[in-house]
């Protein structure tokens, strides 16, 4: 009895190890959403500059797409949002039109779309302070 119970653990820890292991790669799908009526898409403009001076790849108005390991590509996705938001935030004077917007207290939400099962999932929230 103390081997199958031994021989049951053993089986769910390389199981667990297994699953905890197990790299997911393919095509990580990001875009973005701002709190304020961008009907113009100002903000959602200035923000895509970031993601194609970074390589990502354009696959629709304001949709971008990385390929490779999920993790790897969600956090290159999310240091590229966030230092573009920062790079907005302090030069706005630099950003063509964004600079004429008031977005102090503003939020841009980063968001990614992995496989059938995680759609628009929250990666990453910038509040503009200035």
């Amino acid at each position: 009895m103390k081997k199958l119970f031994i021989i049951a653990i053993a089986a769910v820890l390389s199981a667990m190890c297994f699953i905890a292991c197990t790299k997911e790669n393919g095509d990580v799908l990001y875009h973005i959403s701002v709190s304020f009526n961008d009907n113009m898409d100002i903000l959602t403009y200035a923000m895509d500059e970031g993601f194609k001076d970074a390589g990502f790849t354009n696959v629709s108005t304001h949709y971008w797409k990385l390929n490779g390991e999920k993790n790897s590509c969600n956090n290159k996705a999310k240091s590229t949002f966030e230092a573009r938001a920062k790079y907005i935030d302090d030069n706005r004077d630099k950003v063509g039109m964004a600079g004429l917007l008031d977005l102090k207290g503003e939020k841009v939400t980063l968001y990614y779309t992995y496989g059938s099962g995680e759609e628009n999932v929250v990666l990453s929230t910038y509040t503009f302070q200035k």
